[in-house]
């Protein structure tokens, strides 16, 4: 288990971070299983589709078109920014965070 914040930053997942490290360091309750998790999912699992392309997301198969260009020409991404204030609302409400810092009130 790491034990020092750089060896926590590099070695554990955001998954893990998400779902264990941020509740016990500040004393709630995991999203998962929350509507703010799934959609945190959601986008990391694009976010894996771009980072890790395989074949698949570059050439559509047997007549379908499923490649991730396909599926990102077809998604607003204003979807996309609303799910991640979401995973950032859970924690920076939960903490009685400030609703007037101007990096949080630049997306409604």
């Amino acid at each position: 288990m790491p034990q020092s914040l750089e060896q926590i930053e590099r070695y554990v997942s955001l998954d893990e971070k998400l779902n264990t490290v941020l509740p016990q360091i500040i004393g709630v309750s995991s999203p998962k299983g929350k509507a703010e998790w799934a959609n945190y999912r959601r986008l990391k699992k694009i976010r894996d589709r771009i980072i890790h392309n395989k074949r698949v997301d570059r050439v559509p198969s047997k007549g379908k078109d499923e490649t991730l260009w396909r599926f990102l020409c077809d998604s607003d991404f204003r979807d996309f920014a609303t799910h991640v204030k979401g995973i950032i609302d859970y924690y920076w409400q939960t903490v009685g965070g400030d609703k007037t810092a101007r990096w949080y009130e630049k997306y409604p």
